[in-house]
């Protein structure tokens, strides 16, 4: 079994109702694009996690590590968005040498 399947199963949040774990989080993620405050995103992941360190009792080293693997999708992404192949009439801010990437006021 794995450590994660046993802090799950060891972990008090277990007692509340399914709808519950959904429905919080859930209704967290939901509001957040349409809130468009940076402050409000902030607030619900530092909320989830008081919620999974302290009331769920995780060890604050697994919940580090389990959000490494979101944390690598969430920095390609940014690359990937930041570089762009045709500045067209943006002001380019930095180009890549030798090749056609640039980062451009409006990717930034």
């Amino acid at each position: 079994m794995l450590q994660i399947d046993r802090i799950a199963h060891a972990s008090r949040l277990r007692k509340l109702h399914p709808h519950v774990r959904i429905s919080l989080p859930l209704i967290g993620l939901v509001l957040m694009p349409f809130a468009g405050s940076v402050w409000l995103g902030l607030s619900v992941l530092l909320f989830t996690a008081f919620i999974n360190l302290w009331h769920g009792e995780v060890p604050v080293k697994l919940y580090l590590e389990s959000l490494l693997a979101p944390a690598f999708f969430v920095i390609t992404a940014v690359i990937g968005i930041l570089l762009v192949t045709n500045p067209g009439t943006e002001q380019v801010l930095w180009q890549w040498p030798g090749v056609s990437l640039y980062v451009t006021k409006a990717s930034l």
